[in-house]
């Protein structure tokens, strides 16, 4: 099981004031599979998507990542996690956009220290995502969903075994949002893909 939660519980603390933000969630994620989080604003979805993520600390329950827990983890710890095991998908798209979409994707490459390789492996996710035609193009140029393509590439570029996508088709048309799911579904064959949506319509 490559992500297990028991009992998880998310308190946040505010001048000794204690809000709950997620209680008592179990739940248990493996490769290739693709999951949605669904809910009303505010019901903790993106909580729930921050600790899995480890933008946000757990104060209950454990987190199991590959049948060890993490609870004992120290703050360098939790960023190893991050840096090796998860690739984050935004709203917002996150894209720089005086660059090109070949630009963008090989920022994420950067641990290849072979240009040629970070080039060729670069092209080859851009094909993935279907951005051959715009790939010259500057971030700036592109559509809502030719940016959110992009992001997807790079996403991919980090090798991490989960993408977690918050809100990916909140700031695009339907037939945008339609694509970009299929892409991330089709993600899904080989990682965990965890996605947070208002629109669970196009995940069907």
């Amino acid at each position: 099981m490559l992500l297990k939660l028991e009992k998880i519980g998310k308190i946040y603390d505010s001048n000794d004031i204690l809000t709950v933000g997620i209680r008592g969630i179990d739940l248990a994620f493996d490769y290739n599979e693709f999951v949605t989080i669904e809910g009303e604003s505010g019901s903790g979805k993106s909580t729930l998507l921050n600790v899995i993520g480890a933008n946000d600390t757990y104060e209950e329950g454990e987190l199991y990542f590959n049948g060890e827990p993490t609870s004992h983890y120290s703050e360098s710890d939790w960023e190893k996690y991050r840096e090796k095991n998860i690739a984050t998908i935004f709203q917002d798209f996150n894209i720089i956009e005086n660059l090109t979409v070949l630009e963008n994707v090989e920022l994420a490459l950067l641990r290849l220290d072979d240009k040629k390789e970070r080039r060729r492996r670069a092209k080859e996710l851009i094909a993935r995502v279907g951005l051959t035609e715009q790939m010259n193009r500057r971030g700036s140029k592109l559509s809502g969903g030719e940016k959110q393509r992009t992001v997807i590439a790079r996403a991919l570029a980090k090798d991490a075994p989960i993408i977690l996508a918050d809100e990916p088709t909140g700031n695009l048309d339907v037939k945008a949002s339609k694509e970009v799911a299929a892409l991330l579904k089709e993600v899904s064959r080989d990682k965990l893909v965890i996605v947070v949506t208002h629109n669970p319509e196009f995940f069907k």
